[in-house]
Order: structure tokens, then C-alpha cells, then sequence
């Protein structure tokens, strides 16, 4: 039987897709305080609903975008999905890596704890993940931690280069089982 927990993080993972309405009331419910305590949930498919619903939560082009970012971050997301970087399933790993992709997007604060936290070098042994989409995210997510608006985060980018991102990211180049090269 599928947890209702599960069920319902997936509901509001589909609402708060891009949708700036739905987001805003998703967070005045006081969901991302129960999404991030889903995070350390036994079943790995309510963790992956979880962590996508905070990417997704995270995620957009909005004008409030950055206080999103901020209140998940200050919530206490960010140290469990890193965790989860290691998590038992490739869904798992691919959207906990994608939820801190949407986290650390154009928001310095984020990028540098993350960085504190200790979710580089997970995010560089991601690339060479069996699941390409856990490889995609894994890139994506690594690219956002050095660029800020038009400025590049240095001291990130120093991190991830000593972590050996540089040689499994030339060969990601190559790789055609994800949908980076569409």
C-alpha cells in the first residue's frame, strides 16, 4: 500500500511545479517543515517525493524565488539533502540532487552552505552515478554552485575542481543515455 504520506507529497510536488500560487500556499500550510522531516522517512519513495517537492518549491523565476530558497534553507533542508546524495535509490540521489540544484540557483547564501556542508564532493561521485538522470542533476547542481547572477563563486568553484569534478564532467560530455545533449 503506498504510504498516504507518499502520496500526498506527491500531490503537492504536481501543484507547486511552476506554480507561484500554489508554492506560496504550499509554504503558508507549514508543508516544507514536514517535507524536510520526510526526508529521513524509511521508504525511499517518500523521501524522493519529498525532496522533489522542495525542488520544486525552491524552483522558479519568481519574484519571491529568493526568500523561497531562504526559508526552505532556514527550515533545515539542506544537511538532509545532502544526505540523501547517498541515498538507496538513483531517484532518490537524482532529486535530492536537483532539489539543492533549485536551492543553490542565484542565491549565494545557500551555495556556501551547501558547500560547508559538505555536498560537493557527493555531488562529484554523483556524476559518475548508474542513473543518468542522477548524473544530469548531479552537473546541473554543480554549475549552480559557482555562478551567481553574472559573478562566479570562486571559492566554490575551487572546491569542486579539487574534488575532481573536471574529468568525470569532460566525460559527461559524451554521454548520450541522459538528455544533457538534447
Amino acid at each position: 500500500a503506498l504510504p498516504i504520506s507518499k502520496a500526498a507529497a506527491s500531490a503537492l510536488r504536481n501543484l507547486a511545479a511552476n506554480n507561484d500560487q500554489a508554492q506560496l500556499a504550499i509554504a503558508q500550510a507549514g508543508a516544507p517543515s514536514v517535507l524536510i522531516q520526510l526526508l529521513g522517512h524509511f521508504d525511499p519513495g517518500v523521501q524522493a517525493q519529498a525532496a522533489a517537492t522542495l525542488g520544486n518549491l525552491a524552483g522558479d523565476s519568481s519574484d519571491n524565488h529568493y526568500d523561497k530558497q531562504v526559508m526552505i534553507a532556514r527550515a533545515g533542508a539542506l544537511a538532509p539533502l545532502a544526505r540523501l546524495l547517498g541515498g538507496d535509490t538513483p531517484e532518490v540521489r537524482a532529486v535530492s540532487a536537483g532539489a539543492l540544484r533549485m536551492l543553490a540557483t542565484n542565491n549565494m547564501d545557500n551555495q556556501v552552505a551547501m558547500a560547508q556542508l559538505g555536498a560537493i564532493r557527493p555531488l562529484v561521485q554523483l556524476l559518475g552515478d548508474e542513473s543518468p538522470s542522477a548524473r544530469e542533476e548531479a552537473a546541473a547542481a554543480l554549475g549552480n554552485l559557482v555562478f551567481y547572477k553574472d559573478e562566479i563563486h570562486s571559492g566554490n568553484q575551487v572546491a569542486i575542481a579539487d574534488a575532481g569534478a573536471i574529468a568525470p564532467l569532460a566525460r559527461l560530455l559524451t554521454d548520450s543515455a541522459g538528455s544533457l545533449q538534447e
